[in-house]
């Protein structure tokens, strides 16, 4: 009774039914064909040899000439037959899905110019280098440069009606007005008159019949078009070329500068875990702190200040070679202790004058007290010194089972 009193019929079968009718009558009363004419108009569905690039209309229409898809697409389906014809493809959906080019990072959207080498910026880097990116010739730019070269003349051929050649003339110098008029609305970043020229573009387009199915424009103008076509697609082909290549060029040199400045960042953070660390060590050394006068070579506390003044002494040196850097916590520990054993109540003089010969043989690559690096300015010295002084007193000490150099 409840759906009798809503819809009007006796019995929910009814209803439903009645339902049914309707969905069907409406999808009879459909033109379908405007459906598939409409894939066409807007791009969504195109033929891959071109027979059906001219019923593009309107923004879409624009977009794609604009673009250059049509050589984009013959030069993608001539790499497709190559690879077939080599035999390196086959009919699985694996295949398929290798030839689709994946969005950056595996989701849609695009990185900004030069962001796949940004890494880690610094929290005062920009992630563009504005003098680099002053010099390079964007695509708009070139394509602005493009469009006087390529222009095209109307070319009559056999059988036009002079009516015809009149008609596609006038529509050349009329879209070439257009043309200019929008490229300059482009340019001065006016996008209300560049809509208004668009709009004014597609009225020509359309009473001129071009990209209808009902009427087809005069053969003259379609050769016209076909022409104007291929020389821009050609142009702006060529001209990727080229700002490709100049990105890639701008791509080396953002690598080089950000290895430099990381570089330079490092050379930098060495430098002031060096001045902290020397800050942290003891600066004047007497030779009664190191031991001297006493028989034994010096006592415990002797010895850890001989060990402090060559951990300073090795601050202030160019880095060692990685295989006594990873022995010279053994190395001055034992070095010491010998020293003290042969040496004995002289200690102290000693461990200053083996110092302070390392230090002169250093010269100009010996560090500042404050922890500066000097090898960059004038004088002389040996910056493999301390590398020598370590490898030499190392084969004086007595036999270790637990260390081994190789």
């Amino acid at each position: 009774m409840r759906n009798s009193v809503c819809t009007g019929l006796s019995h929910p079968l009814q209803f439903a039914r009645q339902v049914v009718d309707d969905v069907a009558a409406t999808w009879v009363g459909l033109n379908h064909i405007a459906g598939v004419k409409g894939h066409k108009r807007t791009g969504l569905s195109n033929a891959l040899n071109g027979s059906e690039d001219h019923l593009l209309t309107r923004e879409a229409g624009q977009f794609w000439h604009s673009l250059g898809m049509s050589a984009l697409r013959d030069i993608a389906v001539e790499e497709v037959k190559e690879q077939y014809k080599a035999g390196k493809l086959s009919w699985t959906q694996e295949v398929i899905a290798s030839l689709r080019e994946p969005f950056p990072n595996g989701i849609a959207g695009e990185m900004r110019e030069g962001q796949e080498i940004d890494g880690h910026l610094s929290d005062d880097e920009d992630p563009w280098d504005s003098e680099i990116e002053d010099e390079l010739v964007t695509d708009e730019e070139a394509s602005a440069d493009v469009k006087a070269s390529a222009d095209v003349a109307v070319v009559p051929i056999e059988g036009d009606t002079p009516e015809e050649i009149d008609s596609a003339e006038r529509f050349a110098r009329r879209l070439g007005t257009l043309e200019s008029l929008k490229g300059a609305a482009t340019t001065a970043n006016m996008p209300q008159v560049a809509w208004h020229v668009n709009r004014e573009m597609v009225r020509l387009h359309k009473s001129h019949h071009i990209g209808s199915e009902e009427s087809a424009p005069p053969r003259v103008l379609q050769a016209f078009l076909r022409r104007k076509r291929e020389t821009e697609q050609a142009v702006i082909v060529a001209t990727r070329k080229v700002s490709a290549t100049k990105r890639k060029a701008a791509d080396v040199i953002k690598r080089a500068v950000k290895k430099a400045r990381l570089a330079k960042e490092a050379k930098k953070a060495k430098a002031d875990k060096v001045k902290v660390a020397l800050a942290l060590l003891p600066k004047k050394f007497t030779s009664a702190e190191l031991g001297q006068g006493h028989k034994a070579g010096g006592s415990a506390v002797h010895r850890a200040n001989r060990v402090s003044m060559l951990n300073r002494m090795k601050l202030r040196c160019p880095p060692l070679d990685p295989e006594w850097e990873a022995l010279w916590n053994s190395f001055s520990v034992r070095h010491v202790k010998h020293a003290g054993t042969i040496h004995k109540g002289a200690i102290g003089v000693f461990a200053l004058e083996e110092v302070r010969t390392v230090m002169e043989m250093l010269g100009k690559h010996l560090r500042h007290e404050s922890g500066k690096d000097l090898s960059g300015g004038d004088g002389e010295g040996d910056p493999r010194a301390f590398n020598r002084f370590v490898r030499r007193n190392w084969r004086k000490l007595d036999y270790d089972p637990n260390v081994i150099v190789v």
